[in-house]
């Protein structure tokens, strides 16, 4: 898998380049910015996985930086987190108004640090994981398959989930076929029960 790209962004030249070393340390490919203008030209360059920024920053601080990075659909999505010296709620509030995922105090602890960034670009993933599985469902009537074909177009699209068979009896009577990834992990018909 490739590594993933993280835009660092701030003011201090030897805060920044700390960071970055204990990044690129953790598994990280890092790309540093000095403001949020800086910081801005970077993304569009090569859009990161994650960003990480100083609230206070020459030029375009933070705030700034943040506001116009999530006003760009594009860009909407990138997962960020917050450094900052301050322990004002204020700031906090407005940052998560803004779409902040995450807020550190400094001084922050890299292992701290590595620790959320993991966790943010694992939520990240499993959230596009879910967005392409809605993409590829398929749900209907399919009266005019058969149970084989029903079975082969799971299989060959490797999906994941239950096919719910009702009969026309009277009463009728449904049976539950489970699948992951195409193959049939479990099925049921009443009290029956299988693999």
């Amino acid at each position: 898998m490739a590594r993933k790209n993280l835009l660092l962004v701030g003011g201090d030249p030897k805060s920044l380049r700390v960071m970055e070393v204990s990044l690129r340390k953790a598994g990280y490919s890092v790309t540093t910015a000095t403001n949020g203008e800086d910081a801005l030209e970077k993304v569009a360059i090569s859009v990161p996985d994650l960003v990480i920024s100083d609230t206070k920053m020459e030029v375009m601080d933070g705030f700034e930086f943040c506001r116009r990075l999530k006003e760009n659909p594009a860009w909407a999505s990138i997962p960020f987190i917050f450094l900052t010296n301050q322990k004002s709620v204020e700031d906090k509030i407005r940052g998560l108004e803004l779409g902040v995922d995450d807020y550190l105090t400094k001084p922050i602890y890299i292992k701290e640090i590595i620790t959320r960034v993991n966790i943010l670009l694992q939520k990240k993933e499993r959230e596009r994981i879910q967005v392409r599985d809605r993409k590829t469902a398929f749900i209907g009537t399919i009266e005019d398959m058969g149970v084989v074909d029903i079975i082969q177009t799971i299989e060959l699209g490797r999906k994941t989930g239950v096919a719910t068979f009702t009969s026309s009896d009277n009463p009728p009577k449904v049976a539950r076929v489970y699948f992951r990834n195409g193959k049939v992990i479990d099925a049921e018909l009443g009290k029956l029960e299988g693999e």
